[in-house]
């Protein structure tokens, strides 16, 4: 009983909503025959829009072109299902190939999917503003094959007698299965890759996520569930044409996807029943109707003005939809219940704790260092931590003669630099000096123009970012930016996505949380909520959850209290005394220097000085010219 408890816990929202799709489809079937038609309406809504949120609520890439999947779906399910007879006295060229209704659903969801593979490898392949049209040209082709194809698709007249097979119960399972289905996918490791993503492309990219896979992936199934839905459309309807899956319908479907909330489920389910039946109702209102003895004259166009000033004011008043893009859990009802209680004075008005986490116990390293390592081998230091090994006596980072920028401007030149394996090295300089810019020259976001990156002797310039994260270099980026969307917990698992091998990630992320116990704190609760400080922690326990060989950190300090950069450089500290390699970009050179054990002086582009720390803190005309002065440094010093 307890376990059965867990599991509906676990899965609460597809329960409510599935629960939710019963009721509607039970109110229904018991209503009159036109609130029976707006309830199967509705309920093939919710499967599209479903089916749209797999892809955009993942991925976070606008699609213009769904419903061009919806129109292939609705298309091959009525080719399949229209009886011989009809076929040969109104469709001569259609196959004699007859499918007994929902197989004929199932197959034209298979068409859509596979239409989806043709155009989502080289469209998965773009980003951003660039993906979207792609899809929008492809809503084009897709609706002028059907309305010039009249062999197939009838042309702009359409198609006619689909037998009207979809009822209430099988449409209602339909939109069970889909809802399932998207929730499964949510929980998979992929998923959470596309996720990530969706927050900050470059981000997720720089923790070795490739991106196009994941995105195609979602991209295919989301067509598959979108297929769906037009097999069902045309099983309802029994005569569609063209006009049916072109602007007017795609508009409608991304505003119930954006009006319920497009990043999560729950949204995409809530604005795609609450707009579906307002609007059938304006629908209703636009062809005329009558109250009593008063009547309303035909008002042409009221169905889109109105989805539209729903829009906009949604988007006002609550810019990430109704549901403002969360998840139903159990947690959430749990603390509305205590918050309605807190009000009405029943109980305890105190807030459930945020922080009741508990990981799968696993054997905890003794440190960081233990762990942060070469794929290969590893050998203890004298104070008993670990440090890296190389393939050879070289060093782990090996930087020459870099040069490159963006587009026309060069933002480095001639950078000779090197990183020893347990060695903290610091990157100095004034802003705009280039100190950044050599870090995504490492990472492979930078367009090099001359010379090499070797990391333990082979080269990886010219490497995908993703491919040099798994090739061992992770990194705290400027501003930190954690992916804000997502948990604690989904962040530290993302971090490690470069990876390898899986083996052992509980006992590092255990080993992480007890290392950083805020996180444990805020494990379940969203990044976004946390301070700066937490931030740039989590941003630091996120890297190393890679096991990186080098651990890149970009101005760690940037914007947090002095006693917050007290306690980040203080599990720098740490990290530096178990042996983990570090290159550090930091404007305040006095923590930097106080770090790191060598450090290097840039000015435009330029490496000007370089030397052990002890060295460049005791220059004083460097320090004076490069970094603004060090304190501590006088005419006694």
């Amino acid at each position: 009983m307890r376990r059965t408890a867990l599991v509906a816990r676990a899965h609460f929202a597809p329960l409510v909503l599935s629960a939710g799709v019963v009721l509607l489809a039970g109110y229904g079937a018991v209503a009159s025959n036109a609130v029976r038609t707006s309830v199967l309406s509705a309920l093939i809504s919710a499967i599209l829009v479903v089916g749209m949120y797999v892809f955009i609520g993942n991925s976070g890439v606008f699609s213009f072109g769904h419903i061009g999947f919806m129109a292939i779906g609705a298309y091959a399910t009525a080719i399949l299902v229209i009886p011989e007879s009809t076929k040969s006295a109104l469709f001569p060229s259609l196959p004699g190939i007859t499918l007994p209704a929902h197989l004929a659903v199932a197959v034209g969801a298979l068409v859509a999917a596979l239409v989806a593979v043709l155009i989502g490898t080289p469209l998965m392949q773009l980003s951003g503003i660039v993906a979207s049209l792609g899809t929008f040209a492809f809503l084009n082709i897709t609706f002028n094959v059907a309305s010039n194809w009249e062999s197939v698709t009838g042309g702009s007249t359409g198609l006619a007698g689909v037998p009207r097979a979809a009822t209430l119960p099988s449409t209602a399972a339909w939109a069970i299965l889909a809802i399932v289905t998207a929730w499964l996918f949510q929980q998979t490791r992929l998923c959470l890759r596309l996720r990530g993503s969706r927050d900050d492309e470059d981000a997720a990219r720089a923790l070795g996520i490739g991106i196009s896979w994941e995105r195609l992936v979602s991209f295919v199934l989301s067509a598959a569930v979108t297929g769906v839905a037009g097999g069902l459309f045309a099983l309802a309807f029994g005569t569609f044409n063209p006009s049916a899956f072109f602007v007017s319908a795609t508009f409608l479907a991304i505003a119930m996807l954006v009006v319920g909330g497009r990043l999560s489920l729950t949204g995409a389910f809530t604005g795609a029943v609450l707009l579906s039946l307002l609007s059938l109702l304006l629908r209703q209102v636009e062809d005329g109707i009558a109250l009593g003895i008063i009547r309303v004259p035909p008002v042409r166009g009221l169905q889109q003005v109105g989805v539209a000033v729903v829009l906009v004011v949604v988007l006002l008043i609550r810019p990430r939809g109704i549901t403002n893009g969360v998840e139903l859990t159990w947690n959430t009802v749990a603390r509305m219940s205590a918050w309605v209680k807190a009000r009405l004075r029943i109980g305890s008005s105190a807030e459930p704790a945020r922080g009741d986490v508990r990981v799968a116990a696993r054997p905890v390293w003794q440190s960081v260092g233990d762990w942060v390592r070469p794929h290969g081998s590893s050998r203890p230091s004298s104070t008993g931590s670990t440090t890296a090994t190389t393939g050879d006596s070289g060093p782990l980072l090996a930087v020459s003669q870099l040069s490159g920028g963006y587009g026309e401007l060069k933002a480095i030149r001639g950078i000779e630099l090197s990183v020893d394996s347990g060695e903290v090295v610091a990157l100095l300089g004034p802003n705009g000096a280039g100190k950044t810019t050599i870090l995504r020259a490492i990472l492979g976001f930078l367009h090099v123009t001359g010379g090499d990156i070797l990391l333990d002797g082979r080269s990886i310039l010219g490497m995908a970012p993703d491919r040099v994260a798994r090739s061992g270099i992770g990194l705290v980026p400027e501003g930190r930016r954690i992916l804000g969307s997502l948990t604690v917990a989904e962040n530290l698992r993302l971090g490690a996505a470069a990876r390898r091998s899986k083996e052992g990630i509980e006992a590092d992320l255990e080993s992480i949380l007890d290392r950083f116990p805020v996180l444990r704190r805020y494990y379940r609760g969203s990044a976004g909520t946390l301070s700066g400080g937490e931030q740039q922690q989590l941003a630091v326990a996120r890297a190393l959850m890679a096991r990186p060989r080098l651990l890149l950190l970009d101005e760690p300090s940037l914007g947090l209290a002095p006693v917050l950069t007290a306690t980040v450089f203080g599990i720098l500290g740490d990290l530096k005394r178990e042996g983990v390699t570090m290159l550090i970009v930091e404007q305040n050179a006095e923590l930097a220097l106080e770090l790191a054990d060598r450090g290097y002086v840039l000015q435009t582009g330029r490496i000007v000085g370089h030397g052990s720390s002890d060295r460049l803190r005791a220059d004083r005309d460097l320090a004076d010219a490069y970094l603004g002065g060090l304190p501590g440094l006088d005419d006694g010093s």
